[in-house]
């Protein structure tokens, strides 16, 4: 269990022990001992709570909304506000989940420089306002649809990535937030994948949406590149490394490979070094703890820190494993897990 749930318990504890005392009719003032009866009683109501049908340490009802200020601000993995790190979920996704959110986002579909492009726009979406935008690449062969509005099945029910990203914005775990995926099967190398990055996606996505970039020039998107993050899951992790940690620096602040990333053609971007003038906010590989390639990943991680005099590891750049193999339920809590952290403010 978190610290940060512990902490979570704590409070409703407390919110118990106050609301007993009240209904006790003790009279006694705001911070006062209970007597051992009326404890007891507060214990057997947070057990009550906490084991209820449908109740655990994952689900949202739990998970601590910044006490300070409308949304954790992370700074080096810690909020800024209440000084407590964010959520993390080792094992499984709160069941509520995998249904519908009661806030509900919609998904824009366009065809973008030929290459079909899903855009994920947050409940509310508000065209004056501005958007942190994250891309997240589907492993290969994979269509647009794949990280956004196709479903996945578990023995918990379907998920997907709108459900996931409804579900954290609702829970105020993550800023409402665009998100983006595309038919990466259709771009047939690495470096058409990149050209196309920087030719036609980001450039279109700055020119139509809610962004930090005053338009979709090269210029007002370098000027926002903090605001832009991109993921990738398993083969979609290689295109990571290839197209934006290096090449595309320049564009983006954020990285989030997921079980992928330690082909031959990494390692030689990693030997030609990674650019120390700009800076990295968050760089978070994920794995799952069954997955057959996880030893490498480690080391693979530190090789990317070593590259880079501006990674930190435990700050931020960190390496997380959960349980579970290379699946989609793995790559969906392991994005639960690292977009908290994404566009974080770093010293570093």
């Amino acid at each position: 269990m978190s610290l940060s749930l512990i902490q979570s318990y704590t409070k409703r504890l407390v919110a118990v022990l106050l609301v007993l005392r009240v209904l006790s009719g003790t009279g006694a003032p705001a911070g006062a001992f209970l007597d051992e009866r009326t404890e007891t009683q507060a214990l057997e109501a947070l057990g009550e709570v906490l084991h209820s049908e449908g109740a655990s340490s994952a689900d949202p009802a739990f998970f601590p909304t910044c006490p300070a200020a409308e949304y954790h601000e992370y700074v080096d993995g810690i909020c800024k506000h209440c000084g407590q790190p964010p959520v993390y979920l080792a094992e499984r996704l709160p069941d509520r989940y995998f249904e519908d959110a009661q806030q509900r986002g919609t998904v824009v579909k366009a065809d973008v420089g030929y290459v079909d492009v899903h855009v994920y726009l947050p409940y509310g979406y508000d065209e004056n306002a501005q958007y942190n935008v994250m891309i997240i690449m589907p492993n290969r062969g994979g269509s647009a649809d794949y990280t956004i509005d196709s479903f996945r099945r578990s023995e918990q029910g379907a998920m997907s990535g709108q459900r996931l990203f409804d579900h954290m914005i609702e829970d105020k775990l993550i800023q409402p937030t665009i998100f983006v995926s595309f038919a990466l099967h259709t771009l047939i190398s690495f470096d058409s994948c990149g050209r196309w990055l920087r030719m036609y996606l980001l450039p279109y996505l700055g020119d139509n949406f809610a962004t930090y970039a005053e338009d979709g020039s090269i210029e007002a998107l370098q000027a926002a590149r903090e605001h832009f993050g991109i993921g990738g899951y398993s083969f979609g992790a290689f295109y990571l490394y290839n197209d934006a940690m290096q090449p595309s620096l320049d564009l983006f602040g954020s990285f989030f490979p997921v079980s992928g990333g330690d082909c031959e053609s990494n390692k030689i971007l990693l030997q030609e070094g990674l650019s120390d003038e700009y800076r990295i906010n968050c760089y978070y590989l994920g794995v799952g703890g069954e997955d057959g390639r996880r030893k490498t990943y480690r080391s693979f991680q530190l090789d990317v820190i070593d590259a880079s005099e501006r990674l930190v590891d435990g700050e931020n750049a960190f390496y997380v494993e959960v349980s579970g193999g290379h699946t989609y339920y793995v790559f969906f809590l392991l994005t639960f897990n690292a977009l908290q952290l994404m566009f974080q403010e770093t010293s570093h």
